[in-house]
């Protein structure tokens, strides 16, 4: 029983310093955080509690972007954990640890289809994999 708590324990502790770190680095520019310091603490609060709340998905990075995004446009913190949850339940597949190479893949078959010129393009610059897509 110690055991599976001090495993529990380790796994809280990774999860929250993963969190905070990217927290600390979301938005800086935005007065949203620069200017009250309790906004970034929702963002972290909301953000643990959803990891906890869904670990089949947990936390990947990334979700601290989007989770900012619904807090700055809707202002109200439980409407925007309800609206950033509905939206990772529908959208799981881009927050699993094959969730990024999907998303750039389907990025790349989008591009190939509707605009193969500029597809050809970045693929002769070596660029096809669409890694300047992601926002890191």
């Amino acid at each position: 029983s110690s055991g599976i708590n001090a495993e529990y324990g380790d796994r809280v502790r990774k999860l929250v310093y993963l969190i905070n770190k990217d927290v600390h680095r979301t938005d800086r520019e935005q007065p949203f955080y620069r200017d009250n310091e309790e906004n970034s603490d929702i963002l972290k609060d909301l953000l643990v509690t959803y990891s906890f709340l869904n670990p089949d998905v947990g936390y990947v990075q990334g979700m601290n972007e989007l989770l900012s995004m619904f807090l700055i446009t809707i202002e109200d913190k439980v409407a925007a954990y309800w609206a950033y949850s509905n939206y990772l339940t529908r959208n799981k597949i881009f927050y699993s640890s094959d969730g990024l190479m999907a998303k750039l893949n389907a990025t790349a078959e989008l591009m190939a289809t509707h605009d193969p010129e500029l597809y050809d393009k970045l693929v002769t610059l070596e660029c096809g994999n669409m890694l300047f897509c992601q926002r890191w």
